[in-house]
């Protein structure tokens, strides 16, 4: 066992800190809010409230405040002129790809309260009681809500609203005249007699909950908070305990260098099986599956179904290309999944459930799997792989230079991949390495 903890600097693609037994292997994407500026000069317009539900209406059908992500999906899947029609103005080759810029992080509307002194030379109190010493008559009642005293102030509501990026709001009026969008963005201005105002808003959304609040302290305009797209919530959510990482995740690779060892003692599969794999569900901490156990299966199934010899039926599951200890665990998997639909039958509600092998799993290996082993993880839909050493001829999760299956754009399901720290101090590194 170590005697005490690895310690490494962060290399780039991989995130680690001190006191660590494995790293993250990630795939080295920059955050989206990174390409976005700091601040946006913007056009807005100071409004009355009872305009405000009519104007925004006719704003957003053809000026929608889009959000960073969403450019493609509002103005069409081509850019700059690539003949595609606008899903806005309904015209090819238009410039509303190229010239907008989103904001949909932040709102449209900003209220705005305005104090207005109002001086009264006289209040009602006063006339009352001249009233009563002239005429006798009782003093008249204050109106509820009304605020009779003199030298108040009272409260005039207006509204701010988003017209658009400066940049796209002045291209669309002095260079677009034919343009529908333009057309119509005139008659909007014409008729509500909205007087444009230059003013620089954020330019993206928050990147932390404290960037936030220091924008809501200085009253700036309303933006809303895409938490879990920040880098902050992701790192805090991804973070894994030492308490994990020390207790389950050592326990599955001490596992899995067991597993090997116990290939390796086979004079026949040590040369072609010496990777151990253990499936193991994180939320009992109990082991599912190992590679050693499913290859004796499979060898004692071969010769109980033939009159192969045991050595003979060895070579032949080596023959096969597809037989790795990485598809042997899943397998062991697959197989407990049919002892079990044997009593309860294939229709069962419980066996439906358990489509996907490895959901909610995870697989622990001495060495990195290769690309169609990472793929076939992902069809199982496992939760996380974590390897000792990588592996640099067809490693799937890093090995190969640009390879990350684990991560890759468009798939249906991802999974996070963890390899050991690779430094001497690092037993369970050693350990895989000598395999």
């Amino acid at each position: 066992t170590m005697d005490s903890p690895s310690v490494i600097e962060s290399n780039g693609e991989n995130y680690v800190t001190p006191n660590k037994l494995f790293e993250e292997i990630r795939r080295n994407d920059t955050c989206p809010l990174d390409d976005l500026p700091d601040e946006i000069e913007t056009y807005i317009a100071t409004i009355q409230p009872k305009l405000c539900g009519k104007l925004m209406k006719e704003l957003s059908s053809f000026l929608p405040l889009i959000k960073f992500n969403e450019r493609e999906k509002i103005f069409g899947s081509k850019v700059e002129g690539g003949g595609d029609t606008c899903h806005i103005c309904a015209e090819e080759d238009c410039c509303c790809y190229k010239n907008s810029k989103p904001l949909g992080h932040l709102r449209r509307i900003r209220r705005r309260v305005q104090e207005v002194g109002v001086v009264n030379p006289s209040n009602d109190s006063d006339l009352a009681g001249s009233n009563h010493d002239n005429n006798n008559e009782p003093p008249k009642k204050r109106k509820k809500g009304k605020n009779n005293s003199s030298n108040q102030t009272s409260s005039s509501l207006q509204l701010d609203i988003l017209i658009g990026s400066a940049e796209f709001i002045d291209h669309l009026l002095n260079n677009n005249t034919s343009n529908e969008k333009a057309v119509k963005l005139k008659s909007v201005i014409e008729r509500y007699k909205l007087n444009l105002i230059k003013e620089i808003l954020p330019g993206r959304p928050a990147k932390s909950n404290s960037e936030l609040k220091e924008w809501n302290k200085t009253n700036w305009w309303p933006s809303l908070y895409f938490e879990k797209q920040s880098t902050e919530y992701k790192l805090n959510d991804l973070e894994i305990s030492s308490e994990e990482e020390w207790g389950i995740m050592r326990k599955g690779m001490v596992a899995a260098i067991e597993d090997a060892k116990r290939v390796v003692n086979d004079d026949i599969f040590k040369e072609d099986f010496s990777v151990g794999a253990v499936v193991v569900c994180p939320r009992t901490e109990t082991f599912i599956s190992t590679a050693y156990d499913e290859l004796g299966a499979i060898v004692e199934e071969n010769c109980k179904h033939s009159n192969m010899k045991e050595a003979d039926v060895k070579h032949l599951i080596i023959g096969n290309p597809l037989n790795t200890p990485v598809m042997f665990a899943l397998q062991g998997i697959s197989r407990k999944e049919r002892i079990a639909a044997m009593g309860l039958g294939m229709n069962s509600e419980s066996f439906r459930k358990s489509q996907y092998l490895c959901t909610g799993y995870d697989i622990y290996l001495t060495k990195e799997p290769g690309v169609f082993e990472s793929m076939a993880l992902v069809h199982s839909r496992v939760r996380r792989v974590v390897f000792g050493c990588n592996s640099f001829d067809d490693g799937g999760l890093g090995g190969s230079p640009e390879t990350l299956i684990h991560s890759l754009p468009g798939t249906n399901h991802k999974y996070r991949a963890f390899r050991c720290i690779q430094v001497e101090s690092n037993d369970l590194y050693t350990e895989c390495k000598k395999l």
